[in-house]
C-alpha cells in the first residue's frame, strides 16, 4: 500500500459505530430522566432561613429520599 495516505481511525467506547464524517457514535442511548416537579415532593420542616431564601425539607415521594431545597 505504498503511496495511500492512511486511513483515520476513531476512537471511543467499545461497540460504538462511525457516522458519515467519522465521528464515534454511542452504542445506544439511555433515555433522560424525567425532570423533577414540585408535586413529587412532600415538603416538611422549615431548615433554615436566609435574606435570600428559606431552605425546606422535602421528601421525594417515589423514592423516600429526603433532601434540602
Amino acid at each position: 500500500m505504498e503511496g495511500s495516505s492512511p486511513q483515520p481511525c476513531a476512537v471511543g467506547a467499545p461497540g460504538g459505530s462511525q457516522s458519515a464524517d467519522g465521528r464515534a457514535q454511542p452504542a445506544a442511548q439511555m433515555p433522560q430522566p424525567r425532570k423533577k416537579k414540585p408535586e413529587d415532593f412532600k415538603f416538611g420542616k422549615i431548615l433554615g432561613e436566609g435574606s435570600f431564601s428559606t431552605v425546606v425539607l422535602a421528601k421525594e415521594l417515589a423514592t423516600g429520599k429526603e433532601y434540602a431545597s
